[in-house]
Order: structure tokens, then C-alpha cells, then sequence
């Protein structure tokens, strides 16, 4: 049951990288499993100068729902 129990947390770790199978399978076996892979940059994707937003029809759309 355990060694079932920590195939399945290695491979949910293994597709999510999430910390709660990491414990889980150090709880199980006593085994350390490795860090994640470090997530993207994704500094390309922020765009230097913020976009002018109109915020005067959102903010009245808003209102009008309280109406």
C-alpha cells in the first residue's frame, strides 16, 4: 500500500512539481525528491509602459449594478 501510495506522489510530483507530493513521498520512504524545474522568465511578456485604460465605463457599469 505505501509503495503504491508513493509511485502515485512521484508521479504527480513528477507532471506538477508540487510541494505536497514532495512530503508526502519523504513520509512514505524517507526518499528526497528534487527541486522543480525553475518556472519560465516570462519578463518579455510585461510590457514596459502600462496601457492607458478608460476606466469611467467600467466604474459606471459598476454603479448601475448597486442601482
Amino acid at each position: 500500500m505505501r509503495t503504491a501510495a508513493a509511485s502515485f506522489y512521484r508521479s504527480q510530483h513528477a507532471e506538477t512539481g508540487a510541494e505536497e507530493c514532495r512530503d508526502r513521498v519523504r513520509e512514505l520512504t524517507g526518499d528526497t525528491l528534487p527541486d522543480p524545474p525553475p518556472l519560465p522568465d516570462v519578463s518579455e511578456l510585461i510590457p514596459d509602459k502600462p496601457e492607458e485604460l478608460d476606466l469611467a465605463p467600467v466604474l459606471a457599469e459598476l454603479e448601475a449594478s448597486f442601482e
